[in-house]
């Protein structure tokens, strides 16, 4: 069985700062399976993804996907945490000036 990998993580900030979503997520698996509206949480025991979910014909609302071991919602988890950072840090430094070179 071929090992499962994670081909683009793509994270796009909550723009809604007092929202509990710090980000929106779509992850691609091997270049072939895409899952999309995933949401990085900050709750109060910290960081978390919430995945997807369907509403059922009775109401009840379920989740439409989710990793089955601990060890791959952490890795999941600890790579979306990665590409938010990274995300963050692009937002909060400042841009680099351009200068024109001296003729």
């Amino acid at each position: 069985m071929q090992e499962l990998e994670f081909t683009t993580i793509k994270v796009k900030l909550n723009d809604d700062t007092s929202c509990r979503a710090k980000a929106f997520v779509a992850i691609t698996f091997n270049h072939l399976f895409k899952i999309s509206g995933l949401q990085l949480m900050d709750g109060e025991g910290g960081y978390y993804i919430q995945y997807p979910t369907y509403t059922r014909l009775c109401g009840e609302v379920k989740p439409a996907c989710y990793p089955i071991c601990e060890e791959q919602q952490k890795r999941i988890l600890d790579l979306v945490l990665e590409k938010y950072w990274e995300a963050k840090d692009l937002i909060t430094s400042p841009a680099p000036s351009k200068t024109l070179p001296n003729r």
